[in-house]
């Protein structure tokens, strides 16, 4: 959205991004929302004011095994070994059970990712003719917060080797290179603030369309 009159002006963006991954158990998804508003407002004829907002929020979650984990066993896999059975179970397919068709699924356990952020600007702009002509000043203020959520469950899956004699399935538990085969739960939080300033206060005048001065004092 889009508009405004002479004295204020705005603009609005909004948008939602959802994907799915390449995994066939549909266990690795991401969603985002993001938001973003400018408005300029003229105050009057000497005072004119800017201000930018822009948030963000992100979701991402994925199978406990990494992704290094299981595209190595793409290649490692036994080409005489059963990746699933025609019943669902899974078979043994690497060494130590390292099964890339269990190991992309919720079955190896979950990482949740959650972030956020958060940024603001202000921006000032006086026109101080009517103190002296060519004076003015422009002043801005940004702020920045971010946070960070991750959530880390890992648990050992099981695979299974079929007995032609017993006609039986025996269990096995894989190995994560992460935990071995225990369960394990790990949670990091993190947090980041920055805050800028910036004055400037400008000079640039013309004298009888011959001589021209022009100087700035400024802090950040």
């Amino acid at each position: 959205f889009s508009g405004g009159t002479e004295a204020i002006r705005y603009f609005v963006n909004g948008d939602v991004l959802n994907q799915g991954g390449q995994y066939k158990s549909g266990d690795l998804k991401f969603r985002r929302y993001q938001l973003r508003s400018n408005l300029d407002i003229k105050i009057n004829d000497w005072i004119d004011l800017g201000v930018d907002i822009y948030g963000a929020s992100g979701k991402r979650i994925q199978p406990g095994a990494s992704r290094t984990w299981i595209f190595r066993h793409f290649q490692l896999a036994f080409p005489t070994e059963v990746g699933q059975y025609p019943n669902g179970l899974y078979g043994v397919a690497a060494e130590d059970g390292a099964n890339p068709g269990v190991m992309s699924s919720f079955e190896s356990g979950s990482v949740d990712e959650r972030d956020s952020e958060l940024r603001t600007r202000f921006n000032l702009d006086l026109d101080l003719d009517f103190i002296t002509e060519g004076l003015g000043l422009n002043a801005n203020t940004t702020i920045i917060q971010r946070n960070g959520d991750t959530k880390n469950f890992q648990r050992p899956w099981m695979v299974y080797g079929y007995n032609p004699t017993t006609d039986e399935y025996v269990p096995q538990v894989g190995f994560n290179f992460n935990n071995g085969k225990f369960f394990s739960v790990e949670e990091s939080f993190s947090k980041y603030n920055e805050e800028y300033y910036n004055a400037q206060l400008n000079y640039d005048r013309t004298f009888n369309d011959v001589h021209t001065l022009r100087a700035f004092v400024a802090m950040e």
